[in-house]
């Protein structure tokens, strides 16, 4: 049994042989390249524009029951707030009125809150904002727990951008 027969049958001629390597190395490549774009958009996700959040450096500092925020730097923010949580949930003027769940605290490097956390009877405060656990000012409750937060504003999203803890 001669398989040299059967050979040129299955594989081809000489002069075929050529084609058919050329042709597969060709589609192998364009293969490759295609698959190699397909992953690379997924891990960098350039098939779909992500929204990006607000960001700002915030720092805090307290001091006799004051926490002083101040804005260090803004990457991403149209308008930055100041809010509270738990028994800071309302914030008020130095002078006790206009409460609110939260307060704009500008869009500028450098600017400053301070928030009052004790009981501090409205009148007594010449700039900041004091903090109370309701609607009702200064009802002789002091403030035990909850949070100071950061918020900012980018296209419309809101995020808390930092948070600090009343002990």
């Amino acid at each position: 049994m001669d398989l040299k027969e059967y050979r040129s049958k299955l594989i081809g001629g000489d002069n075929e042989r050529a084609v058919s390597p050329v042709i597969g190395v060709i589609l192998m490549v364009a293969i490759t390249v295609i698959l190699a774009a397909v992953i690379a958009a997924f891990v960098l996700d350039l098939g779909q524009g992500q929204s990006a959040n607000a960001q700002a450096g915030i720092s805090f500092d307290e001091n006799s029951g004051n926490v002083t925020a101040t804005v260090n730097s803004i990457e991403r923010a149209d308008e930055l707030y100041i809010s509270g949580t738990g028994d800071c949930s309302y914030l008020y003027d130095s002078d006790g009125k206009n409460g609110a769940e939260e307060k704009s605290l500008g869009t500028n490097a450098g600017s400053t809150a301070e928030v009052h956390f004790e009981d501090t009877p409205s009148g007594k405060l010449s700039s900041g904002y004091i903090c109370d656990d309701d609607n009702s000012f200064n009802d002789g409750t002091a403030v035990s727990s909850g949070s100071i937060q950061i918020i900012g504003e980018y296209d419309g999203s809101r995020t808390v951008i930092s948070e600090y803890e009343l002990d």
